[in-house]
């Protein structure tokens, strides 16, 4: 999400003076604490949820996860604005750490469960 957040005048070049824009940015990302009890762990690191589903089942595939409550955490990093890139640029991080509990595939037309994997399971039971 991106905001802006109005501007300032100043003279970063002696004598010539700017209007600095104030802009900050924030993203948000996902990540799961225990995702190898899902799938193992293997040299190459080309791992995954397995699922076996028909084929038919494409074209309105949607996935969602049970979860335990998500740890946040969050890092700020900031741009001062320059008379060559007269921005101030501040970029949020925000980070939610959760535990994976359940992932199902789902038909999001009307929400019939194709399979599911339980925590611990290494690939999908079909429902």
């Amino acid at each position: 999400m991106a905001v802006e957040r109005g501007s300032y005048a100043f003279e970063d070049k002696i004598g010539v003076p700017q209007q600095m824009k104030v802009n900050w940015r924030y993203d948000y990302y996902l990540a799961f604490e225990n995702l190898h009890d899902f799938y193992p762990r293997v040299a190459d690191d080309d791992a995954g949820l397995i699922a076996q589903l028909p084929a038919a089942a494409t074209a309105h595939l949607g996935m969602r996860a049970r979860l335990i409550e998500p740890v946040i955490s969050e890092n700020t990093t900031f741009w001062k604005a320059t008379y060559g890139n007269p921005t101030d640029f501040t970029l949020k991080k925000r980070y939610l750490v959760a535990v994976l509990e359940e992932v199902y595939f789902v038909d999001t037309k009307n929400d019939r469960i194709h399979c599911r994997i339980p925590r611990g399971a290494e690939h999908c039971s079909a429902r």
